[in-house]
C-alpha cells in the first residue's frame, strides 16, 4: 500500500455483486444512477448520486451495487501520505485553535467515515476526470493531476473542518465527548439510510450506535439519542426508516 500513487477509478455495470474483502485508502466514493453499499467494519453505508462516502485509510471494506441500467462507480484515492502533507502546507492559524481539528499528532489524518452531501466542487471534478478519460492520450500527459486531487483533499479539508460547528451543537462539557456522540449519531444514522425497505428496532440502532436502548428513549433528556438526532438531522430517526420504538 506506501508505493500506490493517487490514482481514479471508474466501474461501469449494471450490477456488481459483493466483493471480497479489500483494505482502502484515504478515498472518496460517488455512484452515477443506482444504489451503491458499502460493509465497512462493522458498519453500513449507502450511497447514491446525491451523497459521497469518505472512507479512511486501512478499513476492511465489502461493496456491492444495482442500478436499473448501467451505474458507474466513482473513487479517488490517495497515497498514504498525501493527505497529512497537503494539511500541512495549508494549515492556518485557526486550526491551531481548534481541538483535534484532524487528529495529526504523528498519525495519519482521519475524517469522519459518513456520507456527505454531494458537493458541487467534488462532483465538477468527477465529471472532469471522467470525460478525460476518452481523451487522447498525449493530451493526457500533459494534464497536471497531482494539482487536482491536491485541490480536491483541499476541499474535503474544508468541509471537515466545517463539521466541528455541527458537533460543538451537542450538548456536553467535553468536546471528545461532543465528538464521540457525533461519531456514533451518524453510525445510526448510516445504518437507518442502509436499511430503508425494512422496520428497526430501537434495540438494534442502539447496538450498531454503540448506545444503550434507554439512551435512545429518553426524549425529555438533552443529551437523548432522539433529540441529539433531530439536531442534526432535523428530523426524528422515526421519520426517516420506520423505527420502530
Amino acid at each position: 500500500m506506501e508505493s500506490l500513487d493517487n490514482g481514479v477509478m471508474f466501474i461501469n455495470s449494471s450490477k456488481l455483486e459483493e466483493t471480497d474483502d479489500h483494505i482502502s485508502r484515504l478515498s472518496i466514493r460517488c455512484i452515477s444512477g443506482g444504489e451503491q453499499y458499502y460493509k465497512v467494519g462493522s458498519h453500513e453505508y449507502r450511497v447514491t448520486p446525491e451523497n459521497y462516502l469518505v472512507m479512511n485509510r486501512g478499513q476492511h471494506y465489502k461493496t456491492s451495487f444495482e442500478g436499473s441500467g448501467n451505474t458507474e462507480m466513482m473513487l479517488m484515492a490517495f497515497r498514504p501520505g498525501f493527505a497529512e502533507a497537503i494539511l500541512y502546507s495549508v494549515m492556518t492559524a485557526e486550526d491551531t485553535l481548534l481541538d483535534d481539528p484532524f487528529n495529526t499528532a504523528d498519525q495519519p489524518i482521519y475524517f469522519f467515515e459518513k456520507t456527505y452531501e454531494s458537493d458541487p466542487q467534488i462532483s465538477k471534478t468527477f465529471h472532469w476526470l471522467r470525460r478525460l478519460m476518452n481523451e487522447d492520450l498525449g493530451w493526457k500527459k500533459n494534464v497536471d493531476l497531482d494539482s487536482v486531487y491536491s485541490e480536491t483533499l483541499i476541499r474535503l479539508l474544508n468541509i471537515h473542518r466545517g463539521l466541528y460547528s455541527e458537533i460543538n451543537k451537542i450538548n456536553s462539557v467535553k468536546f471528545s465527548t461532543r465528538k464521540e456522540l457525533y461519531k456514533r449519531l451518524h453510525i445510526g444514522k448510516e445504518f437507518l439510510d442502509s436499511n430503508l425497505d425494512r422496520k428497526i428496532s430501537v434495540e438494534e440502532v442502539s447496538r450498531i450506535a454503540s448506545l444503550s436502548p434507554h439512551h435512545f428513549k429518553r426524549t425529555e433528556d438533552s443529551s437523548s439519542f432522539i433529540r441529539l438526532f433531530k439536531n442534526n438531522f432535523g428530523s426524528t430517526p422515526g421519520n426517516l426508516s420506520r423505527v420502530n420504538s
